[in-house]
């Protein structure tokens, strides 16, 4: 056993309750996003020690972005920790270039590209990411202050496809305890210092102000929050298959959405805009503001005109009554 005390005990505990949700482990292989930092190197030690309980195997894989001067030590540190363990770790570097603006995101997006295609190349069945509950939290906040509905403060899905996230119930100070209660060496990411990108302003000012302001522990107040949202999600998906069938709501953001404007006005306020952030979240890529909401919601109420061009997205209305959606681009 790697990891070992009371602190990992109890993360154990977590770990294979969430585990314990997969059908059929014992058959599957799982690709394990290994960065080399502390989260990750928590997540493969774990791994590793409830290894022989399900019988998974394993692959750790590194992806090197070549975009710092540390990048090539990190891989070398991700390597030497998987020589101690004795498994195989796979070091890929990123052959894309990601440019200056919206750094994180466009790394993570690389990431979760070369994570798929490993995933098909090695014919594996999950991509094991090192989310936990404080990122969680600062994902919630970061959806909450874009002005997101019940989805957003869900935060992230444990199980998400193929993408599986084992730690969200595991807060940082655990993890870190653990760590550090072993021999292995980590490294600390020092993108995560950088003041400039909003995540990294919620989660070194605007938690650590609110919870020194009001004495809360904001990843317990938001673990708990997203998992009652998770409930309410799961009961307004199940009415909401309903009202899209009522209004005779059909499509894709591929080919556009078509349905009846006589019957979406006669829906209650909230459902009415859940359907049109649904629709335009599906084409536009992006969680609409209530104010976005507010303006299309008008113009299908009352609108005169028989078309509204609005952010990427154009709404169509026939003389039959029947609205149509499509991104401009389909138009």
């Amino acid at each position: 056993m790697y990891l070992q005390g009371n602190v990992w005990r109890k993360s154990a505990q977590k770990i294979i309750a969430f585990l314990n949700r997969l059908p059929d482990l014992d058959s599957k292989k799982l690709v394990v996003a290994f960065s080399g930092g502390m989260d990750s190197l928590f997540l493969l030690l774990a791994l590793v020690d409830l290894q022989r309980k399900y019988g998974y195997e394993i692959l750790p894989v590194h992806i090197n972005h070549r975009l710092l001067p540390e990048d090539n030590l990190y891989a070398d540190l991700a390597n030497l920790a998987t020589l101690k363990l004795k498994i195989p770790c796979l070091i890929v570097e990123s052959t894309l270039p990601v440019g200056k603006n919206n750094l994180e995101k466009k790394m993570r997006d690389e990431r979760y590209r070369l994570l798929r295609k490993i995933k098909k190349d090695h014919s594996a069945d999950y991509i094991v990411v090192a989310h936990h509950a404080n990122d969680q939290t600062e994902t919630i906040f970061a959806n909450l202050i874009r002005g997101c509905g019940v989805n957003g403060l869900r935060g992230m899905r444990g199980i998400n496809g193929d993408i599986i996230r084992p730690l969200l119930k595991i807060s940082k100070d655990d993890i870190r305890q653990a760590v550090l209660a072993t021999k292995f060496s980590y490294y600390e990411d020092r993108l995560n210092y950088d003041t400039q990108g909003r995540r990294n302003k919620i989660r070194r000012d605007l938690i650590p102000f609110i919870e020194r302001r009001t004495g809360a522990d904001l990843t317990e107040v938001f673990l708990t929050l997203g998992e009652n949202m998770t409930d309410l999600a799961s009961f307004i998906a199940e009415e909401k298959n309903k009202i899209r069938k009522s209004i005779g709501l059909t499509g894709d953001r591929n080919i556009g959405y078509s349905f009846s404007r006589i019957k979406f006005t006669g829906l209650t306020v909230f459902w009415r805009r859940e359907i049109i952030r649904d629709i335009f979240s599906s084409i536009s890529g992006r969680i609409p503001s209530q104010k976005d909401i507010l303006k299309i919601d008008f113009w299908l109420e009352k609108g005169q005109l028989s078309e509204l061009g609005f952010k990427n997205t154009l709404w169509k209305r026939s003389r039959d009554k029947k609205i149509t959606v499509f991104g401009l681009s389909h138009s």
